[in-house]
């Protein structure tokens, strides 16, 4: 109940398109149609909490490929004017999956809850998606609801007003960052992280990025795998089983050669400056914090990557 929204500018169309590509392959896996449609004219900049717009469009993007087994899944993001500075942002994630019974619906956005207790058994989940979604767009002053029917397909929808932003700036720094992504791909990433989810999304944006990459679920497979390996960059969970991150990163430091000075970069979401020190206490190089932005990702990778290879002259 203490949480705060961090307001800034954003481009609606790329935080969506960003969305859209982190399951895009999970649907092509499932052979589901998969479209991202806009309508014309959408305000290339908006003032709102980005990060947490990103975490309620891919738990509903998401959620709409993981319960399609056939047919499509489609996002279709449309606007319109309230008043002179400000537009309603409305995003509706339509799906042919199985939908749900009319009368689980009073209860489907409340924690713990799933609409039928087969789910939990054939898709897994704890049931707090869509009641995180719910508390995040009732903190913005939007609306969140859905139209479903069983067996045939849902349609849940978003609303939110958010302020016009102005800034030039965001849209040319875009534009030019999209030539930076290509020419810094190509590098071979080590990814820990335990969670599935997160897995198949840094998976996307690094395959986005052009650089290739590994997975492990704990500290002990890091270390094995990097050891039996080579690679350019390890991405760290903090919190993993059996060894955590910086159980892990404090072991490959006292590695010799190579290996031991091999550049790591944090995924966390614990962001305040005694944790970050924390990272660098334990010998990482950075930090990128969750949800994980792309570009944020992007440029650490390749910061890391060109500091690493500046110490190897």
């Amino acid at each position: 109940g203490r949480l705060e929204l961090v307001v800034a500018e954003f481009d609606p169309r790329r935080l969506v398109e960003d969305v859209a590509a982190s399951v895009a392959t999970r649907a092509h896996e499932k052979a589901l149609a998969f479209r991202v449609q806009f309508e014309s004219g959408l305000p290339p900049v908006l003032l709102g909490d980005e990060g947490r717009l990103r975490q309620v469009l891919f738990n509903l993007i998401g959620n709409a490929v993981k319960f399609t087994e056939r047919g499509s899944v489609t996002v279709e993001v449309t606007h319109r004017p309230v008043e002179r500075d400000r537009v309603l942002l409305e995003v509706a994630v339509r799906d042919t999956g199985i939908g749900i019974d009319p009368g689980a619906l009073p209860t489907l956005f409340e924690r713990f809850r799933q609409a039928d207790s087969g789910i939990t058994r054939r898709y897994g989940g704890s049931g707090l998606g869509l009641a995180i979604c719910r508390g995040l767009i009732d903190l913005m002053g939007g609306k969140i609801d859905v139209e479903t029917e069983v067996g045939k397909g849902s349609t849940f929808r978003v609303s939110v007003e958010l302020r016009r932003g102005h800034s030039l700036q965001l849209v040319t720094n875009d534009s030019r960052f999209d030539t930076e992504l290509v020419s810094s791909g190509g590098s071979r990433i080590l990814v820990a992280e335990d969670n599935e989810t997160n897995q198949l999304v840094i998976g996307a944006m690094l395959t986005q990025l052009g650089h290739s990459y590994e997975l492990a679920c704990d500290g002990l497979e890091v270390l094995a795998k990097l050891q039996r390996g080579s690679y350019d960059l390890i991405l760290m969970d903090i919190q993993m089983p059996n060894l955590d991150g910086l159980a892990a990163t404090r072991a490959i430091r006292a590695l010799d050669g190579s290996a031991g000075q091999i550049p790591i970069i944090a995924l966390t979401a614990n962001t305040m400056v005694e944790d970050r020190q924390t990272y660098l206490e334990a010998g990482m190089d950075d930090h990128v914090a969750k949800p994980i932005d792309a570009q944020k990702l992007a440029r650490a990778i390749s910061s890391a990557v060109e500091l690493q290879r500046q110490s190897q002259y």
